[in-house]
């Protein structure tokens, strides 16, 4: 019975490698959603074996630049990832399309095996430079560091790809924060870092400035920001005094996440970080709840401002930090305000939880400033843990106008919202 079953699987595994080699655009879409539909089953070795060598065809052109045959192939044998794929993706690599290597190189980071890492880095450094691979696919491996030893420092040669630093850059990070690099033996790179993040500082001083927060959220500014606050989190882990001295400079920044990657830096090392620029930093919304968290870890939370350790301050971040998000307001808002505490009693024993509902809003030019004040909540937090930095999932807010609804209506509305959207994700996987 296996093995009729297996021979089935075999059969219409080929029928959907058929629809994609298809130019017809339909075709494709239909052995797609056939693939989706077997994926969700799981396959046997034997059949993931049959995708990963089936994916080196060279298929048509897909109705959208994004989707991609062979890439499809290989990310459904990622399904239930399995050593025995090493040695079929290193015979088969070169036949990939593009997207196709991406998602080979994803499925080995899935893998913890030692000979998968070695794989990885050696297609790597095979092809890294052929430009025939668009990206690479860290994630699984920053999550779940491994393999110290076989990724660094090999993989530092590659970081003067554009497409590969800033991926590089995260995974060293995540290597050093969980103590498996020694910063002696990458300590070169270290300069590397330093002479990037000063070309980075002259521009972000220049751009500072006094008032208001609208500077920050330019997209000049932005990007900016950005590649200098991974260096500065980067820097924080080299003990030498060139580094230190750039943190310390670091703290003169109006910006409070650049202040705040410096003064983490600095105190990382054991130096003294002077109390208004830890003030600064914990009076942000935007790094409060970032900068808390950070101590406790330290084991230094006993410098955090007592001023902003309450439940609110903590709630307050908790909301801006989900405003700040692309898919939301895309920054934090220009002005913040707490309207209401809503109380219930769990069903559990955990007890009492509290949700804090806010009214917030932006100035022109910003798309939101023509709402004025728009309503949004932020929890639940535990009555028991109070003050904690951790929510239970339901920050959110409708982008509704705050006069539209009592702060109790705008509370009922966005939980509701929140259970169906659950129920959905429950009934729909």
């Amino acid at each position: 019975m296996a093995k009729k079953k297996g021979e089935a699987i075999q059969t219409i595994l080929a029928e959907i490698i058929k629809g994609l080699s298809s130019a017809d655009h339909e075709e494709q879409d239909t052995a797609k959603n056939k693939l989706d539909d077997l994926s969700k089953k799981g396959f046997s070795t034997s059949d993931g074996i049959a995708l990963l060598r089936g994916a080196t065809q060279k298929f048509p052109p897909r109705m959208w630049d994004w989707l991609d045959s062979s890439g499809d192939l290989i990310r459904a044998a990622a399904e239930a990832p399995n050593p025995e794929y090493i040695s079929v993706i290193r015979d088969c690599f070169v036949e990939y399309s593009p997207k196709g290597k991406v998602e080979a190189l994803y499925l080995l980071s899935l893998l913890s095996d030692r000979n998968a890492a070695l794989a990885f880095m050696d297609l790597l450094h095979e092809h890294a430079r052929s430009g025939q691979i668009p990206r690479l696919a860290l994630i699984q491996i920053q999550n779940s560091p491994h393999h110290p030893d076989i990724f660094f420092p090999r993989i530092l040669d590659y970081t003067d790809i554009e497409e590969f630093s800033w991926d590089i850059r995260l995974l060293l990070l995540n290597y050093l924060e969980a103590g498996l690099v020694d910063t002696d033996r990458i300590s070169d790179y270290a300069k590397v870092i330093e002479k990037d993040y000063v070309t980075l500082a002259e521009n972000l001083m220049r751009l500072q400035k006094n008032e208001g927060n609208d500077w920050i959220w330019e997209d000049e500014y932005q990007e900016l920001r950005r590649e200098a606050s991974l260096c500065l989190d980067l820097l924080g882990y080299f003990w030498d005094e060139s580094v230190k001295d750039l943190l310390r400079s670091a703290l003169s920044y109006n910006d409070p996440r650049l202040k705040y990657f410096a003064a983490v830096g600095l105190l990382r090392q054991s130096e003294v970080v002077e109390q208004r620029h830890l003030h600064n930093i914990a009076a942000s919304p935007e790094m409060r709840n970032w900068f808390y968290d950070r101590l406790v870890k330290m084991d230094k939370v006993s410098l955090f401002p007592e001023e902003f350790k309450t439940q609110r301050a903590f709630a307050e971040s908790n909301m801006v930090n989900w405003l700040t998000y692309p898919t939301e307001l895309g920054r934090a808002p220009d002005e913040i305000e707490l309207m209401h505490i809503g109380t219930f009693d769990t069903e559990t024993e955990d007890g009492l939880i509290d949700y804090f509902v806010f009214r917030f809003r932006t100035f022109e030019p910003h798309w939101a400033a023509k709402d004025g004040w728009i309503a949004g909540i932020s929890g639940p937090f535990l009555r028991k843990d109070s003050p904690s930095t951790e929510s239970y999932g339901e920050t959110f807010s409708q982008f509704e106008p705050w006069e539209s609804k009592s702060a109790q209506e705008h509370l009922g509305d966005i939980q509701e919202t929140i259970s169906r959207w659950r129920e959905y994700r429950s009934k729909n996987g």
